[in-house]
């Protein structure tokens, strides 16, 4: 039986094997025109002041800034030292702060505050990274984006883990056993609406190594926000 760890100490002893740092993710290529499409269309403006929640080693950065969007500083949020000393190499022309934060552990410890200081930005980006988190680091999440003043949130979740009903469960990834969490559509709709935002847009996307959609993208605004466009 592989050993239990979480998400983010197995992806990086994966990257390590497949010797996949620094490499160029196809995800995060497709992420970066859907989000510099969809805020033109939308009318966000720019220059975005932008954190990365669980953004590891800096991919979405690195493809945010090759797709062209005007990037003002880029914060990533992440546990794990190695990947954030990569990320901050992933940019020259751009403010990059790597902030260590165990995302499993914010409630009732200092983790809370740095992360609710973190979001006084533009856009808030969420990768991958509520799936495999549980209910009391969601919750503690969602506090911190009400108590921001975060102008608009990205939230990515993978098709595999967008379910009809709530559920934890456990799956073999490259050695060890990690944790994940399946919620409906409803929940990031609940989990939004709790930190004071709209669901904007939401649809499928898919990477061109894979057949059909693999991803569900959605992007909201603060309400206030929200409520100004058309």
């Amino acid at each position: 039986m592989p050993a239990s760890r979480t998400y983010p100490v197995a992806w990086l002893d994966y990257l390590r094997e497949e010797e996949g740092l620094g490499r160029h993710n196809p995800l995060f290529s497709r992420l970066a025109l859907e989000i510099l499409a969809d805020f033109y269309r939308l009318g966000l403006s720019s220059p975005f002041c932008i954190v990365d929640i669980g953004g590891g080693e800096g991919g979405l950065l690195e493809a945010l800034l090759y797709s062209g969007l005007d990037v003002r500083s880029y914060t990533i949020l992440d546990r794990e030292p190695k990947l954030l000393e990569i990320a901050k190499s992933r940019a020259s022309n751009v403010p990059v702060s790597a902030v260590k934060l165990d995302l499993e552990a914010l409630t009732g410890s200092p983790n809370s505050e740095v992360l609710r200081r973190s979001l006084e930005v533009d856009l808030v980006c969420m990768v991958r990274i509520l799936n495999y988190l549980p209910d009391s680091a969601v919750a503690g999440l969602q506090d911190a984006l009400a108590a921001s003043h975060a102008r608009a949130a990205l939230l990515v979740i993978p098709a595999e883990l967008d379910g009809t009903e709530q559920a934890e469960q456990e799956i073999e990834f490259h050695g060890t056993t990690v944790a994940q969490y399946r919620r409906p559509m409803s929940a990031y709709a609940v989990f939004l609406r709790g930190a004071g935002f709209t669901m904007i847009l939401e649809k499928s996307i898919g990477v061109e190594q894979y057949s059909g959609p693999t991803h569900r993208l959605i992007i909201a605004y603060r309400n206030e926000i929200a409520a100004t466009t058309n």
